[in-house]
């Protein structure tokens, strides 16, 4: 069993976040406005940050999945980013864009192994899409 964390990322961008849900027809799971003040840290002691750029976030998570992770990759991509390549082209050279992948594997289980495919691959790079793999191992 592992735990995975599915996102399509949009960042560094001057147009509404509302203009991306419309789009892509996608509520997004965290957005950020470019100007705006967040706390990290604890309580007692948190720091101010500003936030630098406009950011836009769709993600999945699965918890517990026992499916090979390239076949929920696959279908992330086909659903949130083939089938609206057409919306997604019109805003590819106007912000960066990212395709996130995190996966938590257990010790137990150990780590699995995924590829993209060509056509994917193709896509990604057609639209501006970067590509950021995460991967953990743990021992619970």
């Amino acid at each position: 069993m592992n735990n995975i964390s599915i996102a399509l990322k949009v960042f560094e961008f001057n147009f509404k976040h509302e203009y991306i849900d419309e789009l892509l027809g996608l509520a997004p799971t965290d957005i950020h406005i470019q100007g705006e003040d967040y706390f990290i840290g604890p309580p007692h002691n948190q720091l101010k940050k500003t936030y630098e750029y406009n950011y836009w976030e769709y993600r999945i998570f699965i918890e517990n999945n026992s499916v090979w992770v390239k076949t929920i990759i696959d279908q992330f991509v086909e659903e949130v980013i083939f089938k609206k390549e057409k919306a997604i082209e019109k805003i590819k050279n106007d912000c960066g864009m990212e395709l996130y992948v995190g996966i938590n594997f257990s010790v137990k289980e150990g780590l699995d192994s995924f590829h993209f495919d060509l056509p994917i691959l193709r896509l990604l790079a057609n639209l501006n899409i970067e590509i950021d793999i995460d991967q953990y191992l743990s021992s619970k």
